[in-house]
């Protein structure tokens, strides 16, 4: 496809989201920030009031820390550092603790998602000039050509029909996602036959423990007991064979599936129940020539490891800065194509995450059960694994494997990884957190010299075009030179610099580190052309 795009005057806007989810609204966040021109549609009028997921880590909090609404969101979540695993009759087997950050936010928060979704609404109320957002307006159709994509809209407040031209469209619409289907763009995996009762709560009164997420390990029902934020909290429990959904219809049957955990009316309110099945889905391909599908139209996991939404998140921001540059004129359309070869691993990493934490959760097997129950507590002795099981390092590390980066990913290189985020200091001994000086786009930090003299000019000016910050990192041992350092006053960048043997790298916008002084600081080429002409970075 060309890199040249027509004038937006042909088209209603730059981007269409269908769909106002978790996914979408992030995704409405940053083309807004970007100011890019957005529309919305959503068939919902509200918030949807139940919620699903239930954690947000400290990767998915780097990223909203770019939108600004990282304070805001921390105000309304409640950190979470333990884990337990216990059989009913009170023995814990396993316990789990949260590991160190590097991330520069809590490694796990427990949420409330409605709070969450209202917090990512208003954000996206600062984009007025940029972003339109449709409620009561239901997606109907689709039709794409080489130059854009026209969608049918109802909108059920006139009963009326319209169409959109956009040149692009993010299909945030969920796991039974329209646009998917009409695209015949195919979920290929397996849905476990289990359903799964969810009862959400608020507390009236504390018990004890009530802050530690415990994993009831019984193979006739195993259940899921936690702490959700703002005084929430949630069962999920499985049904028996013999069980359907009518039995659970009634508070009264609720209250029976509660009461072996000593919860009572005292305790909690029932505020509402729901239930789900499980799905291990991906969609072969995310992207259909203008087309790319987003969060759980793309892919769905099992609950267990709390990433199913936070994909999601991460799926949008990285299509969002994609766009940003293609619309911008500054990078090839090219770049979208990698949009899913960044993404695809890591989802899959993170849903083998959840199937194996859904051994320790919900297996049947009381052989199987009995044996986990007995081996657990023995492996977390252990020198070598114990560390491994109970501080939660069993968790793959965030990493672009391949797609827009410049070298090797492999041990001991930084290429792919994500760098550190501790608080730094300026000059006028100002102190924040690293991203917070970096700007929303690309950004070249040299470790203790001026990056701008390890480039040739013609690097300078290509990454300028790209909009890229240049800043340097001075250890507390070097005075600064110029207002546009930064100290590392914790002593953990410039570490993390002589550890992979670098002395300049360069930052995508999402953190990962996309090239160094050893792979070579030219820009991945590919297909189509850039824009040689410099742009103003942005202001830090």
């Amino acid at each position: 496809m060309s890199s040249q795009l027509p004038d937006t005057q042909d088209y209603d806007y730059d981007v269409v989201i269908v769909g106002y989810g978790p996914s979408g609204v992030t995704a409405a966040n940053f083309l807004g920030q970007y100011g890019i021109s957005t529309g919305v549609f959503e068939r919902a009028v509200d918030i949807y009031s139940r919620a699903r997921a239930v954690t947000m880590d400290d990767y998915t909090m780097r990223l909203f820390q770019q939108a600004g609404l990282d304070h805001k969101l921390m105000a309304d979540m409640d950190p979470r550092s333990i884990l337990r695993w216990k059989t009913y009759d009170g023995h814990e087997f396993l316990r789990v603790s949260s590991p160190d950050t590097t991330y520069g936010h809590p490694a796990n928060s427990q949420i409330f998602q409605p709070r969450v979704e209202k917090t990512l609404r208003e954000g996206v109320g600062r984009y007025t000039d940029s972003v339109d957002v449709h409620f009561n307006h239901e997606f109907v159709d689709i039709t794409q050509d080489s130059d854009g994509v026209g969608l049918t809209i109802r909108d059920h407040t006139t009963n009326t029909t319209r169409e959109v031209r956009a040149k692009y469209v993010l299909a945030c619409d969920g796991g039974s996602s329209r646009v998917r289907s009409l695209l015949k763009m195919e979920l290929r995996g397996k849905s476990k036959p289990t359903e799964w009762v969810i009862v959400d709560a608020k507390v009236k009164s504390w018990w004890p423990e009530r802050d530690l997420l415990t994993f009831w390990s019984d193979p006739d029902r195993p259940v899921v007991d936690m702490p959700l934020a703002l005084g929430h909290h949630r069962w999920e429990l499985p049904l028996r064979s013999h069980e359907k959904r009518e039995d659970f219809e009634s508070r009264e049957a609720l209250w029976e599936l509660l009461a072996p955990f000593g919860v009572t009316d005292e305790q909690v309110e029932i505020l509402q129940h729901a239930f789900y099945t499980h799905h291990v889905l991906m969609a072969d391909r995310w992207r259909k020539d203008r087309v790319f599908l987003v969060g759980d139209a793309a892919h769905m996991m099992p609950p267990w490891a709390g990433q199913g939404m936070q994909s999601g998140v991460r799926d949008a921001h990285n299509i969002s800065w994609k766009l940003r540059l293609v619309l911008e004129g500054r990078a090839p359309d090219g770049l979208l194509d990698l949009y899913q070869a960044e993404r695809e691993p890591h989802v899959r990493e993170m849903t083998k995450l959840a199937e194996m934490l859904g051994f320790f959760i919900e297996e049947p097997n009381p052989t199987k059960v009995a044996i986990r129950n007995r081996a657990l507590p023995v492996l977390q002795k252990l020198p070598g694994i114990g560390p491994v099981i109970k501080e939660f390092r069993f968790k793959p590390a965030p990493t672009v494997k391949k797609g827009f980066i410049n070298g090797h990913v492999g041990r001991g290189t930084a290429v792919g990884r994500m760098i550190p985020q501790p608080t730094v200091a300026t000059r006028n001994a100002h102190q924040s957190l690293l991203d917070d000086f970096l700007g929303d786009g690309f950004a070249i930090l040299g470790f203790d010299t001026d990056p701008r003299e390890k480039l040739t000019d013609a690097q300078i000016t290509s990454w300028e075009t790209l909009g890229a910050t240049f800043r340097t990192v001075r250890s507390t041992t070097h005075a600064p030179h110029t207002d546009d350092d930064l100290i590392d006053f914790t002593n953990v960048l410039m570490p993390w610099a002589r550890k992979h043997r670098v002395s300049v790298v360069v930052l995508r916008p999402d953190r990962f580190v996309m090239a160094t002084d050893r792979t070579g600081l030219d820009i991945p080429r590919l297909a189509g052309t850039y824009v040689q002409s410099p742009v103003t970075a942005p202001a830090a």
